[in-house]
């Protein structure tokens, strides 16, 4: 699926997907998870990474450090990180 900005999607549970920006600025989505369960994505996403206290900033590039962080917390959280095909 791709998306312009402002456009909205919905991925079903269990869907292999990734985001990729291919724009020439820094891209955000707004992610919903419902119904959050007591492990699963808002679980993944409170461990995996940090919030902002700028929302206008440009996130931090991903380092050796945080690919160990998420793949520990997905892996707590009982998702699946697969390669892009």
């Amino acid at each position: 699926m791709r998306q312009k900005t402002q456009d909205t999607g919905s991925i079903p549970r269990g869907t292999v997907h990734s985001l990729k920006n291919e724009g020439t600025v820094p891209g955000r989505a707004l992610v919903i998870i419902s119904p959050a369960r007591p492990k699963g994505m808002q679980q993944f996403f409170e461990e995996a990474f940090s919030p902002t206290t700028d929302p206008s900033a440009t996130p931090p590039p991903i380092s050796e450090e945080m690919m160990k962080r998420i793949t520990a917390a997905a892996a707590r959280n009982g998702l699946e990180l697969v390669k892009p095909a």
